[in-house]
């Protein structure tokens, strides 16, 4: 893995718990478990941004480095998994919700209609990444 400025990592899940807790750490939702993401981020507009930035950060979390095609082909038990229906992004997508839920608490944070749309709106702007669909996202 490879950070922003060139350097090949030893460690390339390093850059992704940084980018977690420096995004995270900076809205109270980090391991401190507060609960101000809503009160940084209160208008529909910023939760939206949020999402986009979230899925963003969590688009190819995990990726084999293998594409969704060789995944179905080879039985690997990612598409297993996801029933060779877009497995990396149904991957990527699960294991973001995971992160967020689990180890970060942010849905926790939110009053419940806002984090099932924050939930919705990071998992549509991942599984938007599906390039077999991308046709169908530009009409």
């Amino acid at each position: 893995s490879v950070d922003g400025r060139g350097t090949v990592l030893d460690n390339p899940s390093t850059v992704s718990i940084h980018s977690e807790e420096e995004l995270l750490g900076d809205t109270g939702a980090g391991s401190t478990g507060s609960c101000r993401v809503e009160a940084v981020f209160s208008r529909a507009a910023e939760l939206e941004n949020l999402a986009l930035v979230l899925a963003g950060f969590g688009h190819d979390v995990e990726h084999p480095g293998r594409n969704n095609a060789f995944l179905i082909k080879s039985r690997d038990l990612i598409a297993i998994t996801y029933n060779d229906i877009a497995v990396l992004e149904c991957m990527h997508a699960s294991t973001t919700i995971r992160i967020l839920e689990v180890e970060h608490l942010v849905f926790r944070c939110l009053a419940a209609p806002v984090g099932r749309e924050m939930r919705k709106s990071i998992i549509d702007a991942i599984m938007a990444t599906d390039m077999s669909q991308h046709f169908n996202f530009i009409e």
